[in-house]
């Protein structure tokens, strides 16, 4: 890697410093878990961490991919693309009707989702829980895009991977556990707090981004190169997190809080590639844009090669303090979870290797291939975890991720070559 190279500092200082605030993010996530234990029980923590991931999936419906595009929309210097005020307004009304909708219509079926998954009309709370979350989460994952796009790096981290899990770990230590399922409660005010702060910096920035050519704006047209993106961050979601999904429904709240520590942890090798996919969208997409080949091909190698050293230390670390890790949130979690987790980090750690190239394929028009990648090893994964978690709970669960993961690695790995004729990790 050629350091002196300009594009290849600010990309080592600047996912340096998002991944500082990325693991610190999950220090808090990790501490807000190890309180809810102390505080509650396996059981209602498999209930929290459920409703994230579902919040996390409709939250990514919600949105119909216009987060991903707007990440081109802010860092493209190309004069054809839309007007960033008309995009910006248009942008979030539909975001707000489509996540408006989601949550009415979970809030009013709440009872009947809870006896549909679970066969019981207790866990209706989940459910309405989730419905009050998804609109300030869309409205936070589209607003830190923007953030994201203008090259705001350390303040997206900030506000994307840190602030909620920070300011809701301060209010359990103020106010400890207050009324049933305190946790959804305490989440909710910390997302609503995040949402403002968000608006803060948008409104105070507005002048710099925000100036309007009075260009006309098709919906259709935007939702045409919008919804691919968002199938394509759905399907891999569910890719990354089916497992704590169906482990949910299949074997309860219990393992899926012991699951949902496991995940939280392997969380250390992804991390890397995390901080790098948000300092490479907009690198990516106005490289690509501007038509530097062999800058764009030094870029994506270099990346790759970086998120293959971080994720190695990270996997060193996992190993050698990864049951010790599991063992602060109780013994339970030790004794069942370190071979699930060994097994899920070994998974992510191959996935890794890749680099950011599913960004990549996202950024440079290839999302069509990308999403029938990912839908294939989506289908795959179904299987797997529906045979493995009923057989071996917990370690089956983290086998078929991991190896849905691998499969994922594998596919984009040669798309990659195809297309562009060379591999992310080796110079040509």
């Amino acid at each position: 890697m050629n350091i002196n190279n300009s594009n290849i500092y600010r990309i080592i200082t600047e996912s340096g410093a998002s991944l500082i605030l990325k693991v610190l993010g999950q220090l808090f996530q990790l501490i807000t878990i190890y309180l809810v234990t102390q505080m509650t029980s396996e059981s209602t923590l498999g209930e929290f961490l459920f409703c994230l991931v579902l919040v996390g999936l409709l939250s990514l419906i919600s949105s119909m991919g216009l987060h991903t595009y707007s990440i081109k929309q802010f860092s493209s210097k190309d004069s054809s693309k839309y007007d960033d005020l008309v995009f910006f307004k248009s942008a979030y009304k539909l975001i707000i009707l489509v996540s408006l909708s989601i949550s009415i219509l979970l809030i009013s079926f709440s009872d009947n989702l809870s006896i549909l998954f679970f066969d019981n009309i207790e866990k209706s709370r989940v459910f309405t829980f989730c419905g009050f979350m998804v609109v300030p989460s869309v409205y936070l994952l589209f607003s830190s895009s923007i953030l994201r796009g203008l090259f705001f790096i350390k303040t997206y981290s900030f506000l994307f991977f840190v602030s909620s899990w920070m300011l809701m770990t301060i209010i359990i230590f103020l106010f400890g556990p207050s009324g049933e399922y305190f946790i959804g409660y305490y989440y909710l005010i910390s997302l609503l707090i995040t949402a403002l702060l968000v608006s803060i910096v948008l409104f105070h920035n507005r002048d710099k981004f925000f100036k309007s050519q009075n260009k006309d704006i098709s919906i259709s047209k935007l939702l045409k190169k919008s919804l691919p993106m968002m199938l394509t961050a759905s399907l891999f979601m569910l890719v990354d997190k089916l497992d704590l999904l169906m482990i949910s429904v299949i074997k309860g709240d219990y393992d899926t809080g012991i699951y949902g520590v496991v995940t939280r942890i392997s969380m250390l090798i992804a991390l890397p590639l995390i901080a790098l996919n948000t300092v490479a969208a907009p690198m990516i997409s106005k490289t690509y844009s501007s038509g530097e080949e062999n800058q764009f091909r030094d870029m994506i190698i270099d990346m790759a090669r970086l998120s293959a050293i971080y994720a190695f230390f990270a996997l060193l670390i996992v190993i050698s303090f990864g049951n010790l890790l599991l063992g602060i949130f109780g013994e339970s979690f030790s004794s069942q979870g370190y071979i699930a987790l060994l097994i899920l980090t070994f998974g992510k750690f191959i996935h890794s290797l890749a680099g950011p190239i599913g960004l990549v394929f996202q950024m440079t028009g290839f999302q069509y291939q990308h999403q029938n990648i990912i839908l294939i090893s989506l289908l795959i994964n179904i299987l797997l975890n529906y045979f493995f978690i009923s057989y071996f709970g917990i370690v089956g669960a983290a086998a078929a991720t991991s190896l849905s993961l691998i499969i994922v690695f594998l596919f984009q790995f040669f798309f990659f070559r195809y297309k562009f004729n060379f591999y992310p990790i080796f110079k040509k």
